[in-house]
């Protein structure tokens, strides 16, 4: 019998020894060898789109780093704009870090990465296609600095590795704030759309047409509107404020625009897109929706040529009307057009240098028409060129001149004559 009493007090303290031993929590050691896997934070700025850091998910804690220990390289599709034809390749870019941390365990580091005009997008543009789409392939290397002093538990990392896999689509961005949908009009036109809801109910619906670069295909979504061209600061505080609230609508056209047959090309400048009634279709279907009483159509570009189409093929669709370096030629407009144009609240905004569209062709007669049949409520806003801020060592970067929806897109666009903003135009109107 004691010996029985023995083996099960002996069986309890053992038992017991192991229940104290997986309850101990376990400290790192340290480790010649840190694995991880990352993220990226993906931003819209007013050049285009941009990866600005890279988050790593370590195995073993890091001790502290700096942004000099590590070095990261980009491997993605891009087009290279110095070989005849512009072909797409696959290239390795070496992306400035510009900052290191880490998080209170060691075990998250944050890797802050360099972008401007030229570098650090995750979007194709070709020639081929004309669109911006997600590159495929798009990853980073990233790995140590030779020479580089980062230890893990007091131990010297020699071995540092971080799968390169990555579905760059799937990643947080800037714009996360927006949705996505997807509406067939009774044509069988399927656009996909961005939006965005305000909190409180508005009666105001704020239409945004995108240019060429942001058109649908198979590899793309509405979301390359706002990362391209910032359009997404309509969906911000400022703006908002400003209108005193507003639904976003952001279509994504299927092809161009100025697409007058429907099979992809972008060569009418004279009204007659195969897109306009379905694209009243569902501006209207959204304005029901949301219960809007007051749309402004605004577009810049091939947008903007089809905010010009429908001022003119149905005036009666918004309150307000702002085309951005429209691509609306002149001398396909009517005097009967003009006369009825001149009725609505128009804010036209261009660059004078503009290489694209010349305004000499487009917008500039086109005002003056307007001007001469009386033009009711119209402004327009011009600049000498398009100039922004990049980085404190590029603060006045000079863009192309077609792009002057950056300052309508910041509200910096003010009219020439009456110094009139735009945004604040608009909520003169919507009020």
């Amino acid at each position: 019998m004691k010996k029985i009493t023995a083996l099960m007090l002996s069986a309890m303290m053992a038992m017991s020894l192991a229940a104290c031993t997986q309850s101990t929590p376990q400290t790192s050691s340290g480790s010649d060898t840190v694995k991880g896997t990352y993220t990226v934070e993906i931003r819209g700025f007013d050049w285009g789109c941009g990866t600005t850091q890279a988050i790593v998910t370590l195995d073993n804690a890091l001790d502290s780093v700096k942004a000099e220990d590590f070095v990261v390289k980009e491997t993605k599709q891009a087009t290279d704009w110095t070989a005849e034809g512009f072909p797409v390749i696959e290239a390795e870019f070496e992306r400035k870090v510009t900052g290191a941390k880490l998080s209170d365990d060691g075990k998250t580091l944050t890797l802050d990465l360099y972008c401007n005009p030229d570098q650090g997008s995750p979007f194709l543009y070709t020639m081929a296609t004309g669109y911006n789409t997600w590159c495929d392939p798009y990853y980073l290397t990233i790995t140590l600095a030779d020479g580089a002093e980062v230890t893990s538990g007091g131990t010297k990392v020699t071995t540092f590795e971080v799968d390169t896999k990555i579905d760059i689509t799937k990643q947080p961005t800037s714009i996360d704030h927006m949705k996505t949908d997807k509406y067939k009009t009774s044509d069988g036109t399927e656009y996909g759309y961005l939006y965005y809801e305000p909190a409180e109910k508005a009666d105001t619906l704020f239409v945004w047409l995108h240019g060429a670069g942001e058109g649908g295909t198979e590899k793309t979504d509405p979301r390359v509107i706002a990362l391209a061209n910032r359009a997404d600061q309509f969906a911000n505080e400022a703006f908002q404020a400003k209108v005193g609230g507003a639904y976003v609508l952001e279509p994504q056209c299927p092809t161009f625009w100025l697409d007058e047959k429907g099979d992809g090309s972008m060569g009418n400048e004279h009204g007659g897109s195969v897109y306009t009634e379905s694209l009243v279709e569902l501006i209207n279907w959204y304005k029901t929706e949301k219960g809007c009483t007051k749309v402004v159509i605004a577009g810049d570009s091939n947008g903007g040529f089809m905010t010009m189409n429908l001022a003119i093929n149905h005036p009666e669709i918004a309150n307000a009307y702002i085309p951005i370096c429209e691509a609306y030629k002149d001398e396909y407009i009517t005097d009967d057009q003009i006369k009825e144009l001149a009725k609505l609240n128009l804010f036209f905004v261009y660059s004078l240098d503009d290489p694209t569209v010349d305004p000499t062709l487009y917008e500039a007669p086109t005002i003056k028409r307007l001007q001469d049949a009386g033009a009711a409520n119209l402004h327009v806003a011009t600049t000498e060129h398009v100039v922004g801020y990049v980085d404190d060592s590029d603060p006045e970067h000079q863009y192309s001149g077609h792009w002057s929806w950056i300052y309508f897109e910041n509200g910096d666009s003010v009219c020439t004559e009456d110094n009139l903003n735009a945004w604040d135009w608009i909520a003169e109107i919507v009020k």
